[in-house]
């Protein structure tokens, strides 16, 4: 039998968070899981956040700190949490002797060209932790994930391009030809975490319905494309207008 392990959830709440400890619930090499609320929430269950869903089932979260953390002696603390709040846990989860899998994308990328998106402020500190960090894609890094102390969950669209491609780059295969790869997805509102306030993610505008999140036509072609469209709308404006024969 597997050694036991005792699991953290920071950000519980998320919908990633949720799902994580619902899963962590069932796992059986996991003794147990704390929970624990990001700072704006002030449910004290998880069937508070999720009525709907927990039935009434009163597991209890907790309020993040890190005396918790070490009064719960976990060994493993997964972060459900936005890239800013994962940039400053992590490198005290390690430095406290914990193993963390974080769910963010705060340590995936090595390239500090590549990490501007998230606009994270970089210090020694967390260049020294980021040759920590392991890309957690099992199909490809296993081995190495086993040995690791820090584990950057890979995001959904990452993984579904990476292990789709993955054999033909490591099989380096002669029927690719072309170094350009374009890749088209599509994925429903949920995915953009419970978080997200904008108005274009409301439910009633995406039933039935697929909104264009980035055209990836060239802007010039798009303008010729829509000439013709503008020259009609110019030459009906014309006819209906009064005066005119």
């Amino acid at each position: 039998m597997a050694d036991q392990i005792k699991c953290g959830v920071v950000g519980a709440t998320g919908y990633a968070g949720f799902e994580l400890a619902r899963l962590l619930r069932k796992h059986p090499n996991v003794s147990g899981s704390v929970l624990f609320r990001r700072g704006e929430h002030s449910a004290a269950t998880l069937d508070e956040a999720y009525p709907q869903i927990m039935n009434g089932q009163p597991t209890p979260l907790h309020a993040f700190s890190w005396e918790q953390v070490e009064k719960e002696k976990l060994d493993l603390l997964f972060l459900a949490t936005p890239h800013e709040t994962s940039w400053e846990l992590v490198p005290e989860g390690l430095r406290r002797g914990l193993k963390v899998i974080d769910l963010s994308g705060a340590w995936r990328l090595k390239d500090e060209a590549n990490r501007k998106i998230y606009k994270l402020v970089e210090s020694a500190v967390s260049d020294a932790t980021l040759k920590q960090s392991v890309y957690g894609s099992p199909e490809l890094h296993g081995a190495t994930i086993r040995g690791s102390k820090l584990v950057a969950n890979p995001g959904c669209y990452a993984t579904s391009v990476i292990l789709a491609l993955a054999p033909f780059a490591i099989g380096r295969s002669r029927r690719v030809r072309h170094p350009t790869t374009r890749i088209c997805w599509q994925h429903n509102s949920w995915s953009l975490g419970r978080g997200c306030r904008s108005h274009n993610r409301r439910r009633s505008l995406f039933r039935r319905r697929i909104k264009a999140y980035r055209s990836p036509t060239p802007r010039r072609r798009n303008r010729r494309l829509r000439r013709p469209s503008l020259r009609l709308r110019a030459r009906r404006r014309a006819r209906l207008s009064p005066g005119r024969s």
